[in-house]
Formats: structure tokens, sequence, C-alpha cells
């Protein structure tokens, strides 16, 4: 009798634990069909022969607006976050030869200026305990100019695929960059998404309603040579 409550006991436990394990499974999992969270890329490396000059971002900000009504006022929501990181190669003589590495958005230094909102959006929205990063890979710079001239700012286009948490799409940033150096580049860069795109819902919020699904993203940015 003994023997047979035992393997009773044995066969509830392992009954127990597989449950535990499909729960975990269906509530725990990245959504399916999404890549793997966001990594960091490696840094861009140029031969010492190579003509451009390598800058690294610095004292660079990225920032997100929308739109909401809170507590009957329409309100225009601004998260900031100073922790961007990337590097960009360019020759100002040749700057069609330009290469950039990905962009690095530390996503847990998201600020709106309401630490509730603020709680909810690293908690729920940008799951930045999990997915730190919000990366910007470039895949191609449409409209750059024959030559730089240090002083007179250039507009081009930079495509490429943006990653928030798991979720991936192509994204188009139009950029205005001013040479005001040899050692140094500035400039913004600008796009419109749709946070539906990335899977990013708000949850219910007392005194909060009607947030908008499209996102203007900013990135102001200082690069500078070593």
């Amino acid at each position: 009798m003994k023997d047979k409550r035992m393997l009773g006991g044995l066969i509830i436990l392992a009954i127990g634990l597989i449950v535990i394990c499909v729960i975990g499974l269906i509530f725990f999992r990245p959504p399916a069909g999404t890549p793997p969270p966001s990594t960091v890329a490696p840094a861009l490396t140029l031969a010492p022969d190579d003509n451009r000059t390598l800058f690294t971002l610095a004292n660079s900000t990225a920032e997100f607006e929308l739109s909401e009504v809170f507590r009957g006022q329409p309100t225009a929501v601004i998260g900031i976050s100073n922790g961007v990181s990337g590097q960009i190669g360019v020759d100002l003589a040749s700057p069609a030869t330009a290469v950039v590495s990905p962009i690095h958005i530390d996503a847990r230094q998201f600020a709106t200026g309401n630490n509730m909102r603020d709680s909810v959006l690293h908690r729920w929205i940008l799951l930045s305990d999990s997915y730190p990063l919000v990366t910007f890979t470039p895949t191609s710079i449409i409209g750059l100019p024959d030559t730089i001239t240090i002083g007179e700012p250039v507009e081009f286009t930079m495509a490429g695929d943006l990653l928030i948490t798991v979720y991936s799409q192509p994204v188009e940033f139009a950029v205005v960059a001013t040479a005001v150096a040899d050692n140094q580049i500035t400039g913004t860069a600008t796009a419109i998404i749709n946070r539906t795109d990335f899977e990013l819902s708000v949850p219910p919020a007392t005194g909060v309603a009607d947030v908008s699904n499209e996102v203007e993203l900013r990135l102001s940015f200082t690069a500078l040579s070593n």
C-alpha cells in the first residue's frame, strides 16, 4: 500500500511538472515567427589605408513622440533616451562610400517625465528588462552628394531594419547632417512608425485614452573622430 501511495505521488508530481512546463511555453515564450532578442553588433573596423574616417556617436539622444488624451486633455508624450551608440565611416571627399554600424538605443533609459507612465512603458510596453536595446541596422543610404563641404548641411535617406523587442520592420529615416569640422558631424534623423507594427500595445490605464498608433522617432546625434 505504501509503495502504491508513493507511486501515485510521483505520478501526480510528474503531471504537475508537465503542466508547469506547458504553461511556461504558452505564456513566456517569444511570439512565434519572430527573430531572437537584439544583440550588440561588432563595431566598424576600417583598414589602415582606408580613406574613410571613423566617427563614434557621442552626446546623442533618441526620442519618440506620440499623442494621447490624458485626463481629458490632448497631450504630447515625448520619451528621451541618452543611451545611443554607433559608428560612422565616411570620406568627406567621397561620401557615397559611407558605412554606418547598427545604431543601438538603450530602451531602459527612456523617460517621459511621468514616473507612472515610465514604469508602464518599461515593464509592459518596451519590456526593457528583457530587451534593453532598440536597434536600427542600416541597409542603404540614398541621396548622398558627391562631396561634403565643412559647414554645409546635406540631406539624405537612410533605410534599414528597426528592431524593438523581437519585432523587426523596415524603416526609412530622413537625415540632415553637417560636418562642422574634420573631426565632428552633427545632425538629426526622423522617421514615422506605427507602434502596432511592433506589437507595442498600451495597457488600459485610468485617465488615459486615444493613444495614437503613429509614433515619430527622432535621433539628434553628434559623431566625433578619434
